[in-house]
């Protein structure tokens, strides 16, 4: 082993270290597939919740409630809204602009690879 490592000193020749960054970046990309699909399932359960609650405080009747109950479902449904434009349609866009050049040319590599892996459940 020492022998392995003195090798390059007495063949006159200086090691230089490489690091390979392709393992980090396949686990930084998983852990944002599932941070993506994590909030998906949230914000999806939430906003049924709420929109289950709003329903359930309109049938109740009473003029206050009902009036809460009605900004519950509208809170729901922007919710699911937001939650499209926020966490789905974001890699879509920063995949786009990087493919015309304003931003590097590896973002939108990432952006596809990470677009790929929210439809793609086995990756």
């Amino acid at each position: 082993m020492l022998l392995l490592a003195l090798a390059p000193v007495a063949q006159g020749q200086v090691w230089t270290p490489t690091i390979n960054p392709q393992p980090i970046e396949d686990m930084l990309l998983s852990a944002a597939r599932w941070a993506l699909r994590f909030a998906a399932l949230f914000t999806i359960g939430f906003s049924i919740a709420k929109l289950l609650y709003g329903r359930v405080q309109v049938g109740s009747g009473l003029p206050g409630i009902i009036t809460r109950g009605h900004q519950e479902v509208w809170e729901a449904l922007s919710g699911i809204f937001w939650f499209a434009v926020a966490l789905v349609a974001l890699p879509f866009a920063l995949y786009v602009i990087a493919s015309t050049g304003l931003l590097p040319q590896w973002v939108a590599g990432l952006m596809s690879r990470i677009i790929e892996g929210l439809w793609n459940w086995s990756i």
